[in-house]
């Protein structure tokens, strides 16, 4: 529940919002963590689309460069959330708040979309290499690029953000090319 955070997606609060009450709602989502995990898959999905994907017209390291960007800061309006979102990365990892579970919710519904942008890609003949090494390649490329422009020491701002991510889209569709020969 985006008004209070998520300590908000308490059985009851949700079930007014849907219209119907507690005990159906507790059918379809038995605990609470069941619950929590449903509200951040769905804001998840609300949040990262195919873009173009399956736009077969547009060369396949432009399409994924511009499905990945959606992970980083558009602009400079977007930095409060790369903020928010390295807090909650920090408190989930060295203190139990209970946010360890958003997080691995997270990390799991990106990583699966990235395979499906990867294997959409495959499917229209972009070879690419298979496997969980192409997932974590980029997703430690955008962690990487994404902690750089927050750092105030560092040359990275969001231009160069997006042409690192370009190379390594690049470098991965080329491994895939080179695997392939």
């Amino acid at each position: 529940m985006r008004q209070g955070g998520p300590t908000a997606a308490s059985v009851r609060a949700v079930a007014a919002k849907a219209g119907i009450g507690a005990s159906t709602l507790r059918h379809y989502f038995p605990t609470q963590q069941a619950l929590s995990d449903a509200v951040y898959r769905h804001r998840f999905h609300l949040q990262v689309d195919d873009r173009g994907i399956a736009d077969t017209a547009r060369p396949a390291a432009e399409r994924l460069t511009e499905c990945l960007q959606q992970f980083m800061p558009s602009g400079p309006d977007e930095m409060p959330v790369l903020r928010a979102w390295v807090a909650m990365y920090h408190t989930a990892v060295n203190v139990d708040t209970g946010l360890e579970s958003p997080l691995r919710v997270l990390t799991r519904e990106s990583d699966a979309r990235i395979e499906r942008w990867l294997q959409t890609l495959r499917d229209q003949g972009t070879p690419v290499p298979s496997g969980p090494d192409s997932v974590a390649r980029l997703t430690s490329t955008i962690d990487g690029v994404c902690l750089g422009i927050l750092n105030p020491g560092s040359p990275i701002d969001l231009e160069q953000a997006n042409r690192l991510l370009r190379i390594e889209v690049d470098a991965l569709l080329a491994a895939g090319s080179a695997g392939a020969g």
